[in-house]
């Protein structure tokens, strides 16, 4: 008699045991799922979504046509043509004889400062943006990890 009510208890843990095992593969099967984004359809020009894969290609086609051929026609000529005495050759000769000889033109000295504080600019708005992107793509990766745990653990909470 002993001997079957220790029988009979073993096998309830080991049926609990196995209970929870396969409830645990249910949980890890459902959070390690690779999500992708549930796409397949667009929206027409007017707002209608359109399923069907012909629909999606002809939208797509209309849009690139709409986006890179420009029927505006051809674009009035706005550069005003330069006026005042001609270049010499000589003039040429003598600037770069000048700068050869050290004697840099102080326009072109102002004109390569400007562009090396417009790149100095330009660079440090790039690497501020790059860091902003990085910091808010880190802080939805948190959010995602957060929410999945968060989820893991009321799944087991509701099953245990």
């Amino acid at each position: 008699m002993c001997n079957e009510a220790k029988e009979e208890w073993i096998n309830g843990q080991c049926k609990e045991i196995q209970e929870k095992m396969q409830t645990m593969q249910k949980i890890n099967d459902i959070a390690s799922k690779k999500r992708t984004a549930q796409g397949g359809c667009i929206k027409s020009k007017n707002g209608k979504i359109l399923m069907e894969t012909s629909d999606i290609l002809e939208r797509w086609s209309e849009y690139i046509q709409e986006l890179f051929y420009d029927e505006r026609g051809q674009q009035p000529e706005t550069r005003k043509p330069i006026e005042g005495p001609p270049i010499l050759k000589a003039e040429v000769q003598k600037t770069i004889n000048d700068m050869k000889n050290g004697e840099v033109v102080p326009v072109v000295v102002v004109v390569v400062v400007v562009v090396v504080v417009v790149v100095v600019v330009v660079t440090v708005v790039v690497v501020v943006v790059v860091v902003v992107v990085v910091v808010v793509v880190v802080v939805v990766v948190v959010v995602v990890v957060a929410a999945v745990v968060v989820i893991i653990v009321a799944v087991v909470v509701i099953v245990v």
